[in-house]
């Protein structure tokens, strides 16, 4: 009996997309745990945005999740809302390179001075090591800048100073500066703006329809745009989706149907060999303020999923993780409101911990850790930010009804210990440099 209503209501939700497809049960059933998810995490008020799941060709889910009802809201999205996708540019990039590399236009071997002059470090890094975030360069530039008013090539001037953090080649460092040459030598080679680019040899063949840019294109189908949401004193606000930090070079929107179709052509070759990680996955995340976004297709099991959220406040690796695993019918948990309790801990054990913590991949953010009236106290540039609460004796939180926490676990020397940021949804390891 439980199947069946399962599958009654997955046929009827299917009926309301105006779509003939017919389920199977067992694919009736993924639809329903992942509605049920996905209704959860929205009246938590965790999740705001578009899902679409396939499987085996089959679209299994394809809706949205509105925390609001009025639909006048700029918080109320639909299935065909065009959402920012952030850094999923990076992966129509890495496309865009192996489309050039098969006419003969680029080699990934190559360095960047071959398409590129004047670069200090122009001999020493390749177009592959843009693409596998192994260049040296570091994830933004050090001072702020207004990159919004700039032109593309003001913008490479600026890299052009930044320092390399280590050799090509010898680690990983995510870079959007890395990102920011790559899209301009596509420019450079085509003779177009990236976004040209893109939307001409990769959105149009493909019938993306809904997918564009902002910016440098001569396209234009936005028609409509999911605004940024942010949580700010307790309440979800409007925050504005351009502003100085952002780079018009690549400003790329596009609806989770949209991203499906990508996700169908990267499962051809060469794409398909030369881009899935060891577990036999391609995709990649996006976001900044008040957005979110997801896409992956997994090769061997033969799914894929995208998520776009216009609000920032969700578990972001937590639904990836969720996803994965109630599309292989692994145990999952349906989400709950969170009420996390504190103990008390030795201060033996919160001394371990005091010090100062660089997080690299937070543009080098310093977390500093110090122990007052036995309790571990977080600073920012010298100032008091909050003493922290422990709920076990390396995991330690502000607030009872989040997932944000900081989690101290022995570094790789097992002489110190390295921290874990985990703030909205997402993990960054900071490093002890002085304790």
């Amino acid at each position: 009996m439980y199947k069946i209503v399962f599958l009654f209501l997955a046929m009827v939700c299917f009926g309301c997309q105006h779509t003939e497809q017919k389920l199977t049960q067992q694919q009736a059933m993924t639809y329903s745990k992942i509605d049920e998810y996905f209704s959860a995490l929205t009246k938590l008020k965790k999740f705001n945005g578009a899902v679409v799941v396939t499987s085996n060709g089959e679209t299994l889910l394809n809706k949205a999740y509105s925390i609001t009802k009025d639909k006048n809201s700029h918080l109320y999205v639909t299935k065909n809302h065009q959402f920012d996708i952030r850094s999923i540019s990076k992966l129509v990039a890495k496309i865009a390179v192996l489309q050039l590399e098969q006419k003969g236009l680029i080699e990934r071997s190559k360095t960047i001075n071959t398409y590129l002059n004047d670069f200090p470090y122009g001999d020493k890094v390749t177009i592959q090591h843009l693409m596998d975030n192994t260049s040296g360069l570091p994830r933004r530039l050090d001072q702020e800048y207004d990159f919004f008013a700039m032109e593309i090539e003001e913008t490479i001037a600026l890299i052009k100073k930044a320092a390399l953090e280590f050799e090509p080649g010898t680690a990983y460092r995510y870079s959007n500066l890395g990102y920011e040459l790559l899209y301009y030598i596509i420019h450079q080679i085509t003779g177009k703006p990236f976004v040209q680019y893109a939307q001409d040899e990769i959105f149009d063949p493909l019938e993306m329809e809904h997918t564009g840019a902002h910016f440098y294109s001569n396209v234009k189908n936005l028609h409509q745009f999911a605004y940024y949401h942010s949580l700010q004193n307790d309440s979800i606000t409007e925050v504005d989706h351009f502003n100085e930090e952002r780079n018009r070079q690549v400003n790329l929107y596009s609806t989770t149907s949209d991203l499906m179709k990508l996700m169908e052509y990267v499962r051809k070759e060469p794409f398909v060999t030369e881009l899935q990680n060891e577990q036999g996955i391609i995709g990649h995340s996006g976001g900044s303020e008040g957005i979110r976004a997801h896409v992956q297709t997994d090769i061997l099991k033969n799914y894929s999923f995208a998520f776009l959220c216009n609000y920032d406040e969700i578990p972001f690796a937590q639904i990836i993780t969720d996803l994965e695993n109630i599309i292989e019918e692994k145990p999952y948990t349906i989400p709950k409101p969170l009420h996390r309790t504190s103990m008390t801990i030795s201060p033996a054990i919160l001394h371990n911990y005091k010090g100062k913590y660089d997080v690299a991949e937070f543009n080098h953010k310093i977390l500093e850790f110090r122990v007052e009236n036995d309790s571990l106290v977080f600073y920012q540039d010298d100032q008091r930010e909050v003493a922290l609460k422990a709920e076990n004796d390396s995991t330690f939180f502000d607030n009872p009804k989040s997932t944000d926490s900081f989690i101290f676990q022995k570094s790789d020397s097992l002489n110190s210990y390295d921290v874990i940021m985990r703030w909205k949804g997402v993990d960054f390891k900071g490093i002890l440099i002085e304790d």
